[in-house]
C-alpha cells in the first residue's frame, strides 16, 4: 500500500478560492486546488498540518478527509 499522505480541505467562503489556493500553495503544497466551497491539498505528516493551520488566514476551518463515498 502506497502512502498517499493526509487529505484536507480549506473551507473558505464562496468566491475567493483561487485566493485561498494561492495561499496554500506558497506554504508549499504544491497539490492545492480549488473547488466549490475552498481547497483540496494534502499534507505528509502532523506537522504539515500545523503548518497549514498556522499559516492559512483565508480558511475559517480545515478539515481531514478521512472517507469519500457516493450519496
Amino acid at each position: 500500500m502506497v502512502d498517499q499522505g493526509l487529505r484536507l480541505f480549506a473551507a473558505s467562503a464562496p468566491g475567493i478560492e483561487p485566493l485561498l489556493e494561492a495561499e496554500v500553495r506558497a506554504l508549499g503544497f504544491s497539490d492545492a486546488a480549488a473547488e466549490p466551497g475552498g481547497v483540496a491539498f494534502t499534507a505528509k505528516d502532523a506537522r504539515g498540518i500545523a503548518r497549514a493551520h498556522l499559516g492559512i488566514g483565508l480558511a475559517h476551518s480545515i478539515r481531514l478527509r478521512v472517507a469519500e463515498f457516493s450519496a
